[in-house]
């Protein structure tokens, strides 16, 4: 069984309000994007809380367009971030 995932509401709410950018909210796997309809896909702190990010890489995939670029971003203790926030970190 997969776990669905949504688009954080207060993440879509800052977008939209501060920088005036349009975000649909949904649960990742249903939301109504057509396939290579995305020039660049990012994921921050995502991927790791997935019970199998293979579903949403392979969706993501699907909505790029050709040529179009996934960022992904997961934390990672030996990495620039935690060594500089550690504190945070535990």
């Amino acid at each position: 069984m997969v776990t669905t995932w949504r688009v954080s509401d207060d993440a879509a709410a800052y977008v939209k309000g501060r920088l005036e950018i349009p975000v649909k909210t949904g649960d990742i796997a249903s939301l109504p994007y057509e396939s290579a309809s995305w020039d660049i896909i990012t994921m921050w702190h995502f991927l790791e809380h997935t019970p199998d990010p293979r579903v949403y890489l392979k969706k993501t995939w699907q909505w790029l367009k050709p040529g179009g670029l996934l960022v992904v971003d997961v934390p990672s203790y030996a990495g620039t971030d935690a060594q500089k926030t550690w504190e945070q970190w535990k």
